[in-house]
């Protein structure tokens, strides 16, 4: 999703717009330049004058062809007022396969992921001034709220069932209602609550019907 998309029929509500405003960050946009000169210079603006409240402090140019194609773009953003933090040259070494239901799980491409996310930090690191992004990321002003810290604890079910949802979120435990016995009388009562993810229509049918049943309780 894009900068200003957030929830569907609510305007900017949870798009990154919105979370810039609330937090007064600055916004570098990450643009694909592939198959363009020019209208970039167009695209930006636009992003850049959409919402006055939210301000586009700088641009990464990505998938750039060559070094001649980078000095193209560079000439035409020069009048647009918004500095750019770097080029990424367009690569195979870095990817993220994709099939009918979205991105293939890091589970099932450990090695490549990890391959690509080194390759990835390579050009970033190469082809980008982290010195000036980092220098903006502390200009931003201070919380004005105390962060947030949660009271209970909710464990969510992780295994191989492909589902929405990103592994950082469940970085407190991972426990799979398909392969495992129950959870130990420790971890159920420490633990208030536990979601489970929405499964996906790739799972193979087949290990469902070899799996036993769910042997604890889960809140989708």
């Amino acid at each position: 999703m894009g900068l200003f998309d957030g929830a569907a029929g609510q305007g900017e509500l949870a798009s990154t717009a919105h979370v810039a405003k609330l937090l007064r960050a600055p916004v570098v946009l990450v643009v694909d330049a592939s198959s363009q000169s020019r209208s970039v210079a167009a695209l930006v603006h636009g992003f850049a004058s959409w919402d006055p409240e939210v301000r586009v402090a700088g641009v990464i140019l990505n998938k750039v062809a060559s070094d001649r194609h980078e000095a193209m773009l560079r000439e035409a953003l020069e009048g647009c007022g918004v500095p750019v933090f770097g080029a990424l040259r367009r690569t195979r070494a870095v990817r993220a396969p994709s099939r009918h239901l979205g991105l293939v799980p890091v589970a099932e491409r450990h090695a490549e992921a990890v391959d690509s996310a080194a390759a990835l930090a390579a050009r970033v690191r190469e082809g980008c001034d982290l010195d000036g992004l980092l220098a903006l990321a502390r200009g931003a002003p201070p919380l004005s709220g105390r962060a947030w810290d949660p009271e209970e604890e909710i464990r969510r079910a992780m295994d191989a069932v492909p589902g929405a949802g990103a592994r950082e979120t469940g970085r407190r435990g991972r426990w799979s209602p398909w392969r495992a016995g129950p959870r130990s009388p420790s971890r159920t009562r420490s633990t208030p609550s536990c979601s489970r993810r929405p499964g996906r229509g790739s799972f193979p049918s087949t290990r469902f019907g070899t799996s036993a049943s769910p042997r604890a309780p889960a809140v989708w």
